[in-house]
């Protein structure tokens, strides 16, 4: 059973690798000095993005929400690595401006990561979640079998006088369970039906 974890462990983490690498998209570009570049990444609320970018020159750099509210803004750099958190869903824009005199060649690698490794851990939370599950049910088996199987017939008493109710019953000529007076010849009370003797 061991090996079947560890079988379905590892596909697990390789799916998650899997989704990770197919989110993730490198692309690069050329600004001539004075115009911009933009990219458009739609996100749903509460999704989380991932990006970073390089340039042989510096830029300006500005990402704006679906409202045109500016998230980020930087002025005159050459390499950044963010991430946006989206608390609006819709178009978040990031563009890059060249206020210089050369032509800038941009670098810049969008990834959604953190939503595919969400959806890979939760892939992962519910596969744990079923093995555990399935090993608690082994268990419970085991225990009830081996608590079942191991169970003997209690012993039963060995039904008779006791030493001392027989002692009790001679020496007084009364039941010692009902107090009725007993027939001296009889093993048994007439009227609780106690055996004395």
């Amino acid at each position: 059973m061991n090996n079947r974890f560890v079988s379905a462990f590892m596909a697990l983490c390789m799916v998650l690798v899997l989704a990770v690498a197919s989110g993730v998209s490198a692309d690069e570009h050329a600004i001539l000095s004075g115009d911009s570049y933009s990219v458009e990444v739609s996100l749903s609320l509460a999704e989380v993005f991932d990006y970073s970018w390089t340039c042989d020159v510096f830029l300006d750099f500005v990402v704006e929400d679906p409202t045109g509210s500016v998230y980020t803004s930087l002025t005159d750099v050459n390499s950044w690595s963010g991430f946006i958190v989206a608390f609006t869903s819709g178009v978040y824009t990031l563009t890059w401006t060249n206020n210089g005199t050369t032509v800038a060649h941009l670098d810049f690698t969008l990834s959604d990561s953190y939503g595919q490794v969400e959806e890979g851990l939760s892939v992962l939370v519910w596969g744990v979640i079923i093995v555990g599950i399935v090993l608690i049910a082994v268990v419970v088996i085991v225990v009830i079998v081996v608590v079942m199987g191991g169970r003997k017939a209690p012993v039963q008493p060995v039904m008779g006088p006791q030493p001392q109710m027989t002692a009790q019953a001679a020496a007084t000529g009364h039941c010692p369970t009902c107090g009725n007076q007993i027939d001296p010849n009889a093993s048994f009370c007439a009227k609780c039906g106690m055996r004395y003797r």
